[in-house]
Parts: structure tokens; sequence; C-alpha cells
């Protein structure tokens, strides 16, 4: 049998990225996306529900016709409404602004200060442009995406696996002859804690 393939994505199949500068471009942002859901303290699955949401978007999408970093934060924002761990439109704006503000600055060979990013007022012109910006973003990514918010983590039953172990080593449930819990020792050494 012949495995299936995907088709290529918009970007590669216009010709405005290979597939090496395609795959590099979903790398960066993906780190910017990890990046942005630490700064919000979103959850790992909220973080990763976000990922999954930015690598459909651009499966049906070009780079060409969207920035990368305003679909990533939309699909951030959009991400912690579905996941039910919503953050303020605000607070995602102003978190995107100043990692953004870091690379641009990392990159940018001739600013070599060390100095915090500016951060943006609430009430600025810039700020409302870009809050606007992700608020469409949003609905776009939404009818990009057909409305179709369902993600399966795959890492969803080996949690439900470790929490059930980990219920079962640490109530005595793992004793061994002498009466010593192995249940703990076991878990610190897979790195669960307990």
């Amino acid at each position: 049998t012949r495995k299936s393939r995907r088709p290529p994505p918009p970007s590669v199949v216009t010709g405005h990225l290979t597939s090496r500068q395609e795959l590099r471009t979903r790398r960066n942002t993906v780190t910017f996306i990890l990046q942005l859901g630490e700064a919000l303290c979103l959850p790992r699955q909220t973080v990763s529900t976000s990922i999954i949401f930015f690598h459909r978007f651009f499966s049906r999408q070009s780079f060409a016709t969207h920035s990368r970093y305003d679909v990533s934060v939309a699909c951030t924002f959009l991400a912690s409404k579905v996941d039910e761990t919503p953050r303020k439109v605000a607070s995602v704006v102003l978190q995107s602004h100043m990692l953004l503000e870091r690379i641009n600055k990392s990159t940018s060979s001739a600013i070599t200060s060390e100095a915090a990013p500016a951060t943006l007022d609430l009430k600025s012109e810039e700020f409302l442009e870009l809050k606007d910006r992700i608020l469409i973003l949003e609905r776009v990514v939404l009818q990009t995406l057909s409305f179709d918010l369902t993600v399966s983590h795959a890492y969803k039953p080996f949690c439900d696996l470790m929490s059930l172990l980990k219920s079962k080593y640490t109530s005595g449930g793992f004793v061994t002859k002498g009466g010593e819990n192995v249940g703990q020792q076991v878990l610190a050494q897979i790195g669960v804690g307990v």
C-alpha cells in the first residue's frame, strides 16, 4: 500500500517559500508561541492547542497572506478560550508585543543595549491597532478552520495513566514484603512529583 501524502502547504505551492524555509518558519513561530504561553502562564495543553491551530491555519493559508506572529497570537488567544483558560486580550497583546520587541532587538545588529522592551500604553493608537488586528485574525482563524476547534492531544492518555500510577504508588498499593513503599522511588525515577 502507498502512504498517502499531504499536499504541500500553500506557501510552497505559490513559490513564496521552499519546503525547508517553510519548516524553519513554522519552527521559529512555534518557539514564539511557547514563549508567549509561558509569559501568559498558560497550561501546556492550551499552548499545544494554540500550536495545532497555527499549523492547521497555515496548512490552508499562505505565509505570504498573513503575518505569522499575528496569527500565532490570535491562535493563542483563541486556544485560551477553547481550553477554558481565558486571558484578557489586553494581556495577550501586551505580552506578544514585548516578546516581538525582544525578538526584533535580538535579530537587529544595530541595537546592542540590554534595555527592557517598552510596554504599550493601553490607550495608544498602536495598542488599539494591534488589539483590533488580533481580534479580526481570530475570526479569520475560525473561518479558515471551518470552526472545527476539536483537538485530541496525543499525550492526554499518557497523563491519565501517570495520574493513575501516582495514586496507586502513593496510596500504598505497591509495598514490598518488608513494608517499604517502592512507589515513591519509582515515581521519582521517572520524574513524576509525589
